[in-house]
């Protein structure tokens, strides 16, 4: 009891113990923040440097203008990130070949560009795995966290 009577004797304790918890959370929000940052950049540069990606994407636009010729999607300049989730669904059966448009683009990509698709997928190397790195961030995720943390921030400074 005395404790409790001698912490609440502790001026502005609320405020200090917010302070506190917010300073021991601090470094993991930095760090997903800066993480989600990073990782997102270094994909987004590679998207647009990489000849590698470039090529395969180039060679997807390929194949969904050639299925969709004929329609009004037939003549496409790009295509929504939507669409190569679509490409694992679209299957093909022709003689000996089977599996799905995914499978015919790779075979084509190593075809006219022998090598690169390894090269892109290159584990700790490639730029496919900074692709992939940034497609695993969720950004709603962390600008919910930032905007959690700035919150926090103009509370504590309103309470001094």
């Amino acid at each position: 009891e005395e404790f409790a009577l001698a912490l609440l004797a502790v001026p502005r304790f609320q405020l200090r113990l917010q302070v506190w918890d917010f300073e021991n959370s601090f470094q993991e929000v930095s760090d997903l923040l800066y993480g989600t940052v990073r990782d997102t950049q270094r994909g987004l540069t590679c998207l647009q440097a990489s000849p590698r990606l470039r090529h395969l994407l180039g060679l997807t636009l390929f194949a969904g203008n050639h299925l969709n010729g004929g329609t009004p999607r037939g003549r496409a300049d790009g295509f929504s990130i939507d669409g190569l989730a679509q490409a694992c669904t679209v299957r093909m059966s022709r003689g000996e070949r089977q599996g799905t448009l995914v499978d015919f683009i790779v075979q084509q990509m190593d075809k006219q560009y022998p090598g690169e698709l390894a090269e892109a997928f290159e584990p700790q190397r490639g730029e496919g795995e900074f692709v992939l790195a940034a497609g695993r961030r969720r950004l709603d995720d962390a600008r919910l966290e930032l905007s959690r943390t700035r919150g926090r921030c103009c509370q504590m400074l309103q309470a001094l």
